[in-house]
């Protein structure tokens, strides 16, 4: 690191070390550092002596992330500190910039509020998918759209994991790294895991069609050419095409509830329940649904003449429940045969150049059995991980339920 002119790059650097005081040292994400790594494939040569490991999945432990940011406003915006040629206003708009891996890397601006400089409103939201969250940083712009020499504003970075959701303020620093007093960024921030991410509304044939590819990807095992190892890798299929179909089915389920309480892909289930309860009020029609807590898992109860949209807002948020449900239930057993199997496996591969050897592979052709192995067995950890937190992600999606069915008078004490 030898940057020395401050600018977009040092404001990166500074970013990568905000989360350790500044000290200049930042751990590795877990599937980068040599202590994930339980087998290193070793070279050719070492083929012939049996003396071959096999490369784990680096990156099982990576969750990929969708990251929704609303610029609202911003407060007290200086001028541009080494503008001249400009006047006392300033038209300002806000760049928002993802760095990190290349399929990360990312930039969007929001539209300019012309000579605005005290609390500019922008109102603009923008979504990210950030595939390797530990490796991303937020870099958030505010630049003078009429500036005729020098339009930098202020500016702040920061990794992806240091972000905290809800509603922030940014506070805004010059270009050579310091505060400035009483400039900041208004922001709602939410970030989902894209395992139970809404997806956007496609149409029918198109949607059977990227499900149907998304499913064959999950169990596109490859052959090892030995009996014992590929059967195991087969028995893993089933189990892993009933985890998919479990998380696909919350994932709709939560785009279903959505759009019927009119709110946006982004919104969560508290939101949807206090929609629900808004419109119950409107009505008059507080007492006609309750929600019971039965072992931590929300039970309904609705009168059958509510009106229709309530009635199916109410039907949608029930579903939820009990996809998210059936998903920790039925993931519970799945995740135990995943379990299983990688177990099966990973004793097999201490062998693995002795199997493949007694079975007649030579030379090129056990090199590639054996990185067949490799990328079989880093598809079933991955799945496997995917499935664990998905099941994390539906706990809390059925905890929100029963928060946001207290906190609007919808849930029901246990003696009622």
């Amino acid at each position: 690191m030898n940057y020395q002119t401050a600018g977009r790059f040092m404001d990166v650097y500074f970013g990568r070390f905000l989360t350790n005081g500044g000290c200049g040292y930042v751990l590795k994400p877990r599937y980068l550092r040599s202590d994930n790594i339980d087998m290193i494939a070793t070279p050719p040569s070492s083929v012939a002596t049996g003396r071959l490991s096999i490369s784990t999945n680096l990156y099982a432990s990576n969750t990929p992330q969708i990251l929704h940011i609303k610029i609202i406003s911003a407060l007290h915006l200086p001028r541009p500190e080494q503008a001249e040629l400009k006047a006392n206003s300033i038209d300002p708009y806000v760049v928002v910039q993802i760095f990190g891996l290349p399929p990360d890397s990312d930039e969007v601006r929001t539209k300019t509020v012309y000579h605005n400089s005290e609390n500019p409103q922008f109102n603009e939201a923008f979504e990210f998918e950030i595939a390797f969250p530990e490796l991303a940083l937020v870099r958030f712009v505010v630049l003078d759209d009429d500036s005729l020499d020098y339009d930098f504003i202020g500016q702040y970075t920061l990794p992806f994991e240091s972000i905290q959701t809800g509603y922030r303020h940014v506070h805004l620093h010059t270009m050579g790294g310091e505060l400035i007093a009483d400039a900041y960024l208004f922001v709602h921030i939410v970030i989902n895991s894209k395992c139970l991410a809404v997806k956007p509304h496609r149409s029918l044939s198109r949607y059977h069609y990227s499900l149907m590819r998304r499913k064959l990807r999950i169990a596109s095992f490859r052959p090892v050419y030995h009996k014992q190892i590929d059967d195991l890798f087969k028995s893993a299929i089933q189990p892993l095409e009933a985890a998919f179909e479990y998380r696909h089915t919350v994932e709709q389920s939560l785009y279903g509830l959505n759009e019927m309480c009119g709110l946006p892909d982004i919104s969560n289930v508290k939101q949807c329940v206090r929609k629900i309860a808004t419109r119950l009020q409107k009505a008059n029609l507080v007492g006609a649904v309750a929600i019971r807590n039965k072992s931590n898992v929300p039970i309904f109860e609705y009168s059958t003449t509510l009106p229709e949209l309530s009635r199916q807002s109410v039907v949608a948020l029930e579903q939820v429940t009990n996809q998210c449900q059936a998903l920790i239930d039925n993931g519970t057993v799945i995740h135990k045969k995943l379990v299983s199997v990688q177990t099966e496996i990973s004793d097999l591969s201490k062998d693995i150049p002795s199997l493949l050897q007694t079975n007649g592979l030579r030379g090129k052709k056990i090199i590639k059995a054996i990185d067949n192995f490799s990328c079989n067995l880093a598809l079933l950890h991955g799945q496997t991980d995917l499935l664990e937190k998905a099941k994390d992600d539906a706990t809390i999606t059925i905890r929100q339920i029963l928060e946001a069915a207290e906190t609007t008078h919808l849930l029901l004490s246990s003696d009622e």
